[in-house]
């Protein structure tokens, strides 16, 4: 739920994650809304809107910086001031799991998008050994894995 008057989101604890792990907006986008709305923390205390008992401060660590949310955990709502839930964001596309994931899908799409690269990708998988072993032998374990991987992937 979205506050149109601080721009502070209320959230449920379980979903939090998720949520911020959305890939909507760019680096620029999300940069521009954490420099516009966010402030720093209140240190009153706030109350739940669900059960109106106070809620607690809790300090999270992103890469960067700390963000002290509001948790009521009673009724596992996490309140997150103005441009917290960007840097939140912010902070899980600039690791380098995101990066990659997202270099993947990339490339997946453009895979996708040419039949003829597509055919020759597909080719090329074909020739790869499918017997238990020429990887292991090669690579050890962690290349047997990989081959597997490869092979039940696409």
């Amino acid at each position: 739920m979205l506050c149109g008057g601080c721009g502070g989101h209320l959230v449920p604890m379980q979903r939090l994650e998720s949520i911020k792990r959305i890939d909507r907006k760019t680096e620029t986008e999300l940069q521009n809304e954490a420099d516009s709305m966010f402030k720093a923390s209140s240190a009153e205390s706030l109350r739940c809107p669900k059960c109106l008992l106070p809620m607690r401060k809790q300090m999270t660590k992103p890469p960067l910086w700390e963000i002290e949310m509001d948790v009521c955990r009673s009724c596992s709502l996490v309140w997150l001031d103005g441009g917290e839930l960007a840097l939140l964001q912010l902070a899980h596309q600039t690791q380098s799991g995101f990066i990659d994931a997202q270099d993947l899908k990339q490339r997946m799409q453009t895979l996708e998008a040419s039949p003829e690269r597509k055919a020759r990708f597909e080719e090329n998988l074909a020739k790869l050994p499918k017997h238990k072993g020429a990887f292991a032998a090669a690579f050890g374990e962690i290349g047997e894995m990989a081959a597997w991987q490869i092979r039940t992937r696409f």
